[in-house]
């Protein structure tokens, strides 16, 4: 990759920082065990030529030359290496660069969805809430997830209770308090496995709690005390 076709993709601070990261690797290896060989034979010349009486005339431009040769040397191979480890770090952060920005459209995409769900299920909430101001039971106040297996996987494994949901509509409140915790019983209703009912639900909710039975039945006698009857899924499992 040449420079024009990495200014091309590439932003001016990176460029910097991957000409910054090869001149310090260039700088490091440029003096290898070549040069530092070639060094140490001119001194070797230049003590010889000493213990065997040479005039300073003929000495002295001998030892010039041999360390001019020397710098040279390592100061060519520092070019060649300048240019062969700007490519190689100009890449990686590239890579890195590429794989950051994914991370923060993923981020992004993540609060929008969170967003737009608060938004939509809120006058529902307000509803709830307003009905269950004269000392009842408040419903589980906490995030909506999107009941999928992606964000099942990340729901949380302690003792607890949840709410599923099919639109705007409680349609199960459960309790966990057994292995895996609230996300195995989530992971068991996706499945199937608590019949198919809860399969149908398109969003899900959940709040720690020491006692988990006894907050599961509050909650299914605030919605009976609200609604008159038990969330769908509740009233097929009595």
């Amino acid at each position: 990759m040449d420079d024009a076709e990495a200014s091309g993709h590439t932003g001016p601070e990176v460029m910097l920082a991957a000409a910054q990261r090869a001149r310090d690797r260039a700088n490091a290896a440029r003096w290898d065990l070549n040069v530092a060989t070639a060094l140490f034979a001119v001194l070797i010349v230049v003590i010889i030529l000493v213990s065997q009486d040479a005039r300073l005339e003929i000495v002295g431009p001998i030892a010039v030359v041999g360390l001019a040769a020397a710098w040279l040397t390592g100061w060519r191979k520092g070019r060649r290496l300048y240019r062969r480890f700007y490519d190689e770090e100009l890449s990686g952060l590239q890579r890195e660069s590429s794989s950051r920005t994914g991370e923060t459209a993923e981020e992004a995409i993540e609060a929008r969805v969170q967003k737009a769900l608060r938004e939509r299920m809120q006058p529902e909430f307000n509803t709830i809430r307003a009905r269950s101001e004269e000392g009842s039971v408040m419903p589980i106040d906490s995030t909506w997830h999107v009941f999928t297996d992606e964000e099942i996987e990340k729901a949380p494994e302690f003792f607890g209770v949840y709410g599923l949901y099919e639109g705007t509509e409680t349609i199960y409140y459960g309790k966990a308090e057994g292995p895996g915790g609230i996300k195995g019983r989530l992971e068991s209703h996706k499945a199937g496995r608590e019949g198919r009912g809860t399969m149908a639900a398109t969003y899900f909710n959940c709040e720690r709690c020491p006692r988990p039975a006894i907050r599961e039945r509050e909650l299914l006698d605030e919605h009976m005390r609200q609604f008159g009857r038990l969330p769908r899924c509740n009233e097929v499992r009595r």
